[in-house]
């Protein structure tokens, strides 16, 4: 196996924060890309200072290893100078601001364009850039609610629920990943950058396609169904006497679990959960035999059935298992200051340019001299002429960064 990157010598200057853009481009990091994280050296991205461990952060921790850290007031001329002198050696510049942010700094695609015209300019927002609510800011709840999701999540007596992570966000991380990879390889044809427009909500119906599908060719609203297929007699988690498991069926196993499984042969012949009956008189009887007896006793009853299942697992279950192991997805990074964090590894497995986690996240301005030295090769007396000017120094005089 070749130790070479996919994406080796590409560079991408990341001028993203919180989840959806730090997502990204930390799998382009995964990948091989040389990713130089901009912050404000102000305290930096804010997830800094979320998912403390003592004065670590876990979140941030999690989502920018394999990046270089480097610290610019974006709100000094000489930062933003510096900004677009970076952007000018890029091959991929990333934003998450809030709409209208950088086109007020100056760094607007047309602005950029001009200087580099090879560049792939590439922003995650709520809405995307055009249409009435491009202006308006958007984050993981609010897009939720709005593209659907909530309305088929949950149980179907109770209220709407928010998937249990941050999808919202995490899915625009991946769409902004497979637009800026697809830019990369269009412009090996036209030599030409292009800009990659990714709004958060247009990702989500994406993923409610069918549910949204469905609709429009019935009229009829999808529900809220719990853990329960809406259409797969079995399919649910049911709760046994020490856990919860999630049995799945299809018409064609039903009959094997009702007399395999369940000792209940009379029930094969319901056919669908819509089936008359099925609802009231057998699955409540159902749900009870399962709770009869333990997860592990059901674990050894359906492996030899051939009905699919799976253990519903506590993260402490999740990352102890055997295949999570065998596929690496449990790996640890420890940054220059001796901190050491178990992340979750690239799901991106290739045979020659295998995906891999470069390095730990860094230290708040932690690579600046190095990129300036790398990227734009300034040395010295230059670097402390652009840091009295303000380029790298808050001006608020809070927490900042040590030159």
């Amino acid at each position: 196996m070749s130790d070479s990157s996919a994406l080796a010598g590409v560079k991408v200057l990341d001028l993203t924060h919180a989840l959806a853009g730090p997502f990204c481009t930390m799998m382009l990091a995964d990948l091989g890309a040389d990713v130089v994280k901009i912050e404000h050296p102000d305290g930096g991205d804010r997830t800094r200072r979320e998912g403390l461990i003592g004065d670590f952060s876990t979140y941030f921790g999690s989502i920018n290893r394999g990046k270089r850290g480097v610290v610019l007031d974006l709100k000094s001329p000489a930062g933003v100078d510096v900004a677009k002198r970076l952007a000018d050696q890029a091959d991929v510049v990333v934003f998450n601001f809030a709409p209208g942010v950088v086109e007020r700094m100056g760094l607007s695609f047309a602005e950029l364009e001009a200087r580099n015209p090879r560049l792939i300019y590439a922003i995650c927002s709520g809405f995307g850039q055009t249409g009435p609510w491009a202006e308006r800011p958007g984050v993981d709840p609010m897009i939720q609610a709005l593209s659907g999701i909530m309305s088929v999540t949950g149980e179907p007596a109770g209220p709407p629920v928010r998937v249990g992570y941050s999808i919202g966000d995490l899915a625009g991380g991946v769409f902004l990943t497979v637009g800026i990879l697809s830019a990369l390889y269009e412009r090996e044809r036209s030599g030409r950058g292009q800009l990659v427009d990714i709004g958060l909500l247009d990702c989500q119906l994406a993923l409610m396609e069918n549910h949204l599908v469905t609709y429009m060719a019935t009229g009829k609203l999808p529900k809220r169904t719990g853990s329960r297929h809406p259409r797969a007699l079995l399919t649910r988690i049911y709760p046994t006497c020490d856990g919860d498991i999630m049995v799945g069926s299809s018409k064609r196993n039903w009959q094997t679990a009702c007399r395999v499984v369940l000792g209940q042969p009379q029930w094969a012949d319901f056919a669908t959960s819509d089936t008359p009956g099925w609802e009231v008189e057998v699955e409540p009887l159902l749900v009870e035999i399962m709770r009869g007896q333990p997860t592990q006793y059901w674990i050894e009853k359906l492996e030899t059935s051939g009905i699919l299942f799976a253990p519903v697992n506590t993260a402490a279950e999740v990352v102890a298992q055997a295949q999570i192991k065998a596929r690496d997805m449990i790996q640890e990074t420890v940054n220059s200051a001796g901190r050491r964090l178990k992340v979750i590894g690239s799901p991106i497995k290739m045979s020659r340019t295998p995906a891999k986690i470069q390095s730990a996240a860094p230290l708040l301005g932690e690579h600046t001299r190095e990129v300036l030295s790398d990227w734009l090769g300034v040395e010295g007396q230059e670097q402390r002429e652009l840091h009295d000017k303000g380029a790298f120094r808050a001006s608020s005089g809070k927490r900042q960064w040590i030159w």
